[in-house]
């Protein structure tokens, strides 16, 4: 959408690294480890990626880590994908808590936290019901991400949808997220994190 990205993998599964190695794409320049072993490697890191990128997205492992909370101190908005199952909106809520601590360490209202109903098929009841349960947890609700063929058959590629499948379903609910997440920034440098379900 013309915005200079930078993408730092701080899971130590690493899975979006092997998604950009899988491929020659836009991934594969984008991309890169962050290891850290204290808050100020980890903080440092972030700073000099925002350097040369008007946005950072901070991948994170999808367990409460220390890396977690680090990418919490410093990001402005907080996306958690939430799969419509009752295990995975429990979780939702406890990741929830952990933003909120981090609010409360940076005495601030950042990060802001999004809860993204992902994986959704409109066509189930817990695809059309899970807008309505993740509302009652008191975070915003984004703009869903359905299960998509093109979204596994991308990765498997090392692509982004744009690349692969550019005017795909799948592809236009990327684009009216990242719409979303561009009005909330408002195009502002700042770090903005996407936890990916465990």
């Amino acid at each position: 959408m013309g915005h200079q990205l930078a993408a730092l993998d701080s899971d130590p599964q690493q899975s979006l690294i092997r998604w950009a190695g899988m491929g020659q794409g836009l991934l594969h320049r984008l991309v890169e480890p962050l290891e850290a072993a204290s808050f100020e490697e980890f903080e440092g890191q972030v700073r000099e990626a925002a350097k040369t990128a008007g946005l950072v997205l901070l991948d994170t492992p999808p367990t409460f880590t220390d890396l977690a909370l680090w990418a919490y101190l410093v990001a402005d908005l907080v996306l958690v994908p939430v799969n419509p199952s009752p295990l995975d909106i429990f979780a939702a809520g406890e990741t929830l808590q952990v933003v909120r601590e981090a609010n409360v360490q940076r005495r601030s209202h950042k990060p802001k936290a999004w809860l993204v109903p992902n994986r959704v098929r409109s066509f189930t009841s817990s695809g059309r019901e899970i807008r309505e349960a993740l509302e009652g947890l008191g975070a915003p609700v984004a703009p869903s991400i359905g299960l998509r063929e093109a979204t596994a058959a991308s990765a498997l590629r090392g692509l982004t949808l744009a690349e692969y499948a550019p005017s795909s379903p799948a592809r236009k609910e990327i684009r009216v997220l990242a719409a979303a997440i561009e009005e909330e920034l408002w195009i502002k440098q700042g770090a903005l994190l996407v936890q990916r379900p465990g």
